[in-house]
């Protein structure tokens, strides 16, 4: 579906996520697995939150890139784009240590 607005937008449904993350030009949304999915294949995974009332894991973890304002978005949509895929694999050192000590602090 191209955006009635904005030919340059397209919202796509039905794709291969695989797909999605490794080829398109930029990913926005504003909180959801899928983000977390894709930061943590790419650097440039954009979290807008213009309102935010809840704190969003990506952000807290630095898997994606929190956008708070309309005109820090518009930046960032037409930025060039340097995006690296398969971050710093360091994010999986001990992961699941972190995880299990994660866990812990939710449940004691």
């Amino acid at each position: 579906i191209i955006s009635k607005k904005n030919r340059n937008v397209s919202i796509i449904k039905n794709q291969n996520i695989d797909e999605i993350i490794l080829n398109c030009k930029k990913i926005i949304g504003m909180g959801s697995m899928l983000l977390i999915e894709a930061g943590l294949i790419r650097n440039d995974v954009i979290s807008f939150r213009p309102s935010e009332r809840f704190r969003f894991v990506g952000n807290d973890y630095k898997i994606t890139n929190l956008v708070k304002s309309d005109k820090v978005l518009k930046n960032k949509i037409f930025s060039i784009n340097n995006r690296k895929t398969m971050r710093n694999k360091s994010i999986f050192t001990n992961s699941t240590l972190k995880i299990i000590r994660f866990l812990n602090s939710k449940i004691i």
